[in-house]
């Protein structure tokens, strides 16, 4: 092939792809992502069972951490949590791992790591992270990340009412993916629905706030607020403090759901329990 027919061809393949990722843009934008929301939250019940997202649940836990304290625990906590909303219910689960974080699952996984559990000061802080990723996995925020991911043809898939092309999704996404956030507005929901959690349960509201300063206090190596996707947890504090403001004094359950000493003992030492390999 000569030089000039190479460079043609060169030139030819670079404005396919630029072509083509505009068509891809263009085709997910604003709107058509607004419609694919609106039609996940439109699936029924029990969709991400049959998208096969409890297989990604089953290998994220087999690296979870067990003592029979902590998995009772860790019961105890999940039906406290559960009963503050009617829908899917959530299981928890601790991962040994140094980044603070915590992610949750469609099909209702909550995966907190020990690094996370090491920050939090009582358990009104430990409910206000579960309240954060129970809003997540009720909101479906993770499977319409997961569905946006995956591409045009399953975002057009699910917006023409067929699901079939996330038949099996569940079972090739990693837990990568759902532990980078989800946005701002996403973030920002699940911090609200945290609160609403916490006034269910008795709790304070503040701890919410507490747990966003220690998260401030952890990430200070991250980028100006505009260059990411995700709010600071300062602004995000701020955010709340406002939202609790609007929102009055916060109501009085008749009985406030709360762990036993040695239930919250057992989670805050996680830590010190085995993995699968060594249990």
């Amino acid at each position: 092939m000569k030089p000039s027919e190479l460079r043609k061809w060169i030139l030819f393949g670079g404005l396919s792809v630029v072509l083509t990722l505009a068509s891809v843009a263009a085709l997910l934008g604003p709107g058509v992502r607004y419609g694919l929301d609106r039609a996940i939250d439109a699936l029924p019940p029990g969709a991400e069972e049959r998208l096969g997202f409890p297989a990604l649940d089953s290998t994220i836990a087999a690296s979870a951490l067990h003592t029979p304290e902590l998995d009772a625990a860790l019961v105890r906590a999940a039906a406290i949590l559960n009963a503050t909303q009617p829908g899917r219910p959530v299981r928890l689960y601790v991962l040994r791992d140094s980044a603070v974080n915590a992610f949750a699952t469609p099909a209702g996984g909550i995966f907190v790591h020990t690094a996370l559990i090491a920050l939090l000061d009582d358990e009104s802080e430990l409910f206000a992270v579960l309240g954060h990723e129970l809003g997540h996995v009720r909101r479906r925020h993770g499977l319409k990340s997961v569905a946006r991911a995956a591409g045009v043809a399953v975002g057009l898939s699910v917006l023409l009412g067929d699901g079939s092309a996330l038949v099996g999704l569940g079972a090739q996404v990693s837990a990568e993916l759902l532990q980078r956030g989800y946005g701002r507005r996403a973030e920002e929901e699940a911090d609200a629905d945290a609160i609403t959690t916490l006034d269910a349960l008795g709790q304070p509201r503040e701890a919410m706030l507490r747990v966003l300063s220690d998260l401030e206090a952890q990430r200070s190596d991250e980028p100006p607020e505009f260059l990411s996707t995700h709010p600071s947890p300062d602004t995000r504090r701020r955010k709340l403090q406002t939202l609790m403001t609007e929102l009055g004094e916060a109501p009085k359950p008749a009985t406030a759901a709360r762990l036993t000493a040695t239930q919250w003992a057992a989670i805050r030492g996680a830590n010190r329990a085995p993995s699968p390999a060594t249990h």
